[in-house]
């Protein structure tokens, strides 16, 4: 009996499914001559058939976007790796992310580096405007939500890294 598998995530999927039950992916069956179409046997580990790579190759499905989606499944140090490079934005600023970014391979690891990096700039540029109006109480007031809302935003992004997501920061464009 042949063995499907999702060509997002690698996952197995059953002859009959639409859609991935792990990521979602609908699986496209509309180049489907017969009933053994798209379909690839678990025996062999190299070929690739219409529904992507089998389970031995998941692992190595690096292709994904910005937004965190299609970056494959994830081992347990890239996400512990993506989540203390937020953590470590909190630390050393914008330098211990930007080593990150610039030191490791992963895609997935770099994605959330990127957006530590680029929140810790855009947080900078926040409490200078902020600072701007120090000469009030407003921005007094400001500069503390400022370091407050980035403290929660660097936990979040934390907790979703290491769950495998790749969480982009609100207010941040993607600068790096």
């Amino acid at each position: 009996m042949a063995q499907q598998y999702c060509r997002g995530c690698g996952s197995s999927v059953a002859f009959g499914d639409r859609y991935c039950p792990e990521c979602g992916q609908r699986l496209d069956t509309s180049d489907s001559q017969s009933d053994h179409a798209g379909t690839q046997t678990n025996t062999s580990h190299s070929s690739q058939g219409q529904w992507g790579a089998n389970k031995s190759q998941r692992d190595t499905n690096t292709a994904g976007t910005r937004g965190g989606h299609g970056y494959g499944r994830r081992n347990q140090s890239e996400t512990t790796i993506a989540a203390l490079t937020h953590v470590l934005a909190l630390l050393t600023w914008v330098i211990g992310p930007l080593i990150v970014y610039v030191v490791v391979d992963d895609p997935f690891v770099r994605a959330n580096a990127a957006n530590a990096t680029n929140w810790q700039v855009m947080l900078t540029f926040y409490i200078f405007i902020s600072a701007m109006f120090m000469v009030g109480y407003v921005g007094i007031y400001f500069a503390f939500m400022l370091v407050m809302l980035g403290t929660v935003f660097v936990v979040i992004a934390a907790i979703k890294a290491s769950k495998g997501e790749c969480w982009s920061y609100p207010l941040t464009p993607p600068i790096l």
